[in-house]
Formats: structure tokens, C-alpha cells, sequence
């Protein structure tokens, strides 16, 4: 279910999310569908970011991520 576009930017930073569809991004990162992210901006598009892998510590950013393609984790 697509964020509602009534959530403010501003309010929308730290809010846990998960992905609705698999995303990549221009350097090959890619997270896949029903991964859980982190938004740690919201300015032109979305940027999320994923936790980092208890096996290997790396993680992804991807920004310019469309409102309608996460959803909100109740929290």
C-alpha cells in the first residue's frame, strides 16, 4: 500500500518501511521486494536505507525512491 501523500517529508524520516517492489539503483545496488528499509531523507524522492548485514556489515542507500512503491511499517 503506496504512502499516502497527506504524510509531510519532514514526518516521513526514520519511519520504517518496506519495499513493494524489487529496486536497483545506477551502481548495481539492489534490495529486493518485502525487504525492510530505513528513510533517512525525503526531499526529491525518497532515500532509504537498509540495515546493515550481520554477516558482511554492508548495507544500501538508494534514493529517489517513489511514495508508491513502499509501505509504511507500523510502529
Amino acid at each position: 500500500m503506496p504512502i499516502p501523500k497527506k504524510i509531510k517529508a519532514d514526518e516521513l524520516v526514520g519511519r520504517k518501511v518496506t519495499l513493494d517492489i524489487d529496486i536497483e539503483n545506477r551502481s548495481g545496488e539492489g534490495i529486493s521486494k518485502g525487504s525492510e528499509a530505513t528513510i533517512s531523507s525525503a526531499h526529491y524522492g525518497i532515500e532509504i536505507k537498509t540495515s546493515k548485514c550481520d554477516c558482511c556489515g554492508q548495507y544500501s542507500v538508494i534514493s529517489r525512491v517513489s511514495r508508491n512503491d513502499l509501505t509504511l511499517v507500523e510502529q
